[in-house]
C-alpha cells in the first residue's frame, strides 16, 4: 500500500514525482519537499501493474527516472 522514494540528489526543494501506467498514461502526481532523502508515497488506490516512476526537481530541472511493479493486495 506504500512504497518508499529515495533520491539521489537531495537539495530539500520541492520535487514532482508522477506515476505513469505501462500506456503512458499518466495515473497520478505528487508535489512533495524532500527533506531526508526519500518519502512515502500511498499507492493504495492504485491497481495491481507495472508503473513509471518519473521524479522532477523544480528548481534545477533534473529528471530522474524508475520503475515499480504493485503486486496483489
Amino acid at each position: 500500500d506504500k512504497v518508499y522514494v529515495e533520491l539521489v540528489h537531495n537539495n530539500g526543494e520541492n520535487c514532482k514525482i508522477e506515476l505513469f501506467d505501462v500506456s503512458g498514461k499518466l495515473v497520478t502526481d505528487y508535489t512533495v519537499n524532500f527533506v531526508t532523502g526519500g518519502i512515502e508515497l500511498d499507492i493504495r488506490h492504485l491497481r495491481s501493474g507495472f508503473y513509471f516512476i518519473t521524479m522532477t526537481d523544480a528548481s534545477s530541472g533534473i529528471i530522474e527516472q524508475g520503475k515499480m511493479v504493485k503486486m496483489k493486495d
